[in-house]
């Protein structure tokens, strides 16, 4: 009676290589996972720096026409300095002496806010607000920008 009865069931070679599969798979969905988390943290950064301009906007048209941050020539030089990025003009000095800028903390960075203001650019008796929300994160800089324009009522 040398009977040997047939084992049911898996190799070690079958569940090596099941594992490495399953391994590989778990792998694919942590870098999906990964992928998705900067994602909604990149606009996040950008809802909340589109969200921060629009409030300076709206806080805008609540001011009179002639507000002190309407001004347009804030340097008194009596020319308007359009550089609203820093960029370098043909003598390589940096023109952001017309710029308005205020610094704001939120819950998760800093943001800085700049604008500059354009009169009679669209029509008379208007200004036109170019507003800049910008933040850095991990050494890149990036802004959120809106154009609004403000109508002196007659």
């Amino acid at each position: 009676m040398n009977h040997i009865e047939k084992q049911q069931g898996f190799t070690l070679i079958e569940v090596l290589i099941a594992v490495t599969i399953f391994t590989f798979g778990l792998l694919a969905v942590a870098s999906m996972q990964l992928t998705s988390v900067k994602g909604n943290f990149a606009a996040r950064n950008i809802s909340e720096a589109t969200t921060i301009g629009q409030a300076k906007v709206e806080e805008f048209f609540t001011f009179p026409y002639a507000h002190n941050d309407f001004i347009s020539d804030l340097d008194g030089d009596g020319t308007l300095e359009l550089e609203m990025d820093g960029d370098e003009n043909n003598n390589g000095v940096v023109e952001d002496d017309d710029v308005h800028t205020q610094n704001v903390a939120q819950s998760n960075g800093f943001y800085v806010y700049r604008w500059i203001v354009h009169d009679n650019d669209v029509l008379n008796n208007t200004k036109t607000i170019t507003v800049d929300a910008q933040y850095t994160r991990e050494g890149q800089t990036r802004r959120a920008r809106l154009i609004a324009t403000k109508s002196d009522i007659i």
